[in-house]
Formats: structure tokens, C-alpha cells, sequence
């Protein structure tokens, strides 16, 4: 396991999970010159957070921007949410605009298997059923991320797809 700090202190040749790492950096004493950063601010959070930023290679095509008051509309989101701090950090987003094209699913990061009925959003998936067995192989899914290329994968409980 790698901690988001190591990885993001790694720098742009870093390796991590077969894939080169973005580039992506982060500085909590300003911005770092020669990058396009993101300040990432909590204003209620008295912790000096106001000179925290996080910083990407000028030809990135994340395009980062930050809210402290929920998702930007039209843009894709991740929460940031630390549940230790009262600071009101329920509400902090890192937003990038969701033109990136789609990339070759990795295995197994993108991966999962799901055996209790239909499985959690973000996925596309297949459903894998074997109709002869009784032991609950009716509501099984192999599932893909969503924000990779479909990988194609087709399921036959009764020998191989023609």
C-alpha cells in the first residue's frame, strides 16, 4: 500500500500499479512554479490551510478546480472527506472537467466481483449465472469501472460463444 503523500511526493517518473504516475504533486507552502496548482482550501479549518495546493504538469489534461461547497456542476468530483476533522471537510470536492477519454481497464484495480444481487453504481458488469447450480449463482456480476473502455467480456454458462 502507498500512502496519497508518497505517491504524490514521487514525482513524474514514479511507477505505481503498472501505470506512470501523472505528475501530480503536492505542496502545502504555495504553489510550485512551472505547474498548473489548485489551491485546496478549507476557509473553517484554522490549520494554516490556506496555503495548501495541489499541483499538475502544465500539459495535464485533468484540469483540476476545487469547491468547498459541494460538486461543481458539469464536472466530475471526488469528495474529500476527513470524518477526524470538525472543520466542516463533509463538503469539499476535487472537480476536473470529464472530457478525459476513456483508458484500457487494468487488472485487477478495475475490477470486481459482486455475489449478492445487483452491484454498486460506477460499474458496468455481466451477470455470471450458472442456472444448473442451486447454491445462490443467480445474482453474481464480474463488473468494470465505468470510466474505462469496455473490456468485451461476454458470459455462457452452456460452452463456449460462437
Amino acid at each position: 500500500f502507498t500512502s496519497v503523500g508518497a505517491l504524490l511526493s514521487s514525482g513524474i517518473n514514479a511507477e505505481y500499479g503498472g501505470t506512470k504516475h501523472p505528475g501530480l504533486q503536492w505542496q502545502s507552502w504555495g504553489p510550485i512554479s512551472g505547474m498548473r496548482c489548485t489551491q485546496i482550501l478549507e476557509s473553517a479549518d484554522s490549520h494554516t490551510w490556506d496555503d495548501n495546493y495541489l499541483c499538475e504538469p502544465l500539459g495535464s489534461p485533468y484540469k483540476f478546480s476545487w469547491s468547498s461547497a459541494g460538486p461543481i456542476a458539469g464536472k466530475s468530483c471526488i469528495q474529500w472527506l476527513e470524518t477526524a476533522d470538525p472543520h466542516t471537510w463533509d463538503d469539499n470536492y476535487l472537480c476536473a472537467d470529464s472530457m478525459l477519454p476513456q483508458r484500457e481497464p487494468r487488472f485487477p484495480q478495475d475490477f470486481w466481483f459482486y455475489n449478492s444481487g445487483f452491484p454498486r453504481t460506477g460499474y458496468n458488469c455481466i451477470h455470471i449465472r450458472e442456472g444448473a447450480d442451486p447454491n445462490s449463482w443467480d445474482n453474481n456480476f464480474f463488473c468494470w469501472r465505468h470510466e474505462v473502455t469496455d473490456p468485451g467480456m461476454r458470459w455462457s454458462s452452456a460452452g463456449p460463444i460462437a
